[in-house]
C-alpha cells in the first residue's frame, strides 16, 4: 500500500498545490472527493506535459 503510512500532514502537502483544501465537517477534517479527483487529474495532466 503506497500511501498507508501517510498522515494528515502528508495529504495536505500533496493536495495544497492543486487547491484541494481540507475543511471541517461535523468537527472532522475532510477533503471532498471531487477536490481529490480534480487534483489527481491535474497532476496526471502535468505528468503527460512533462513527457
Amino acid at each position: 500500500m503506497r500511501y498507508g503510512t501517510w498522515g494528515p500532514t502528508d495529504l495536505k502537502r500533496a493536495l495544497d498545490p492543486y487547491g484541494a483544501e481540507q475543511y471541517k465537517s461535523n468537527g472532522v477534517m475532510v477533503v471532498a472527493r471531487d477536490r481529490v479527483q480534480d487534483a489527481v487529474l491535474e497532476r496526471l495532466a502535468e505528468d503527460v506535459d512533462d513527457e
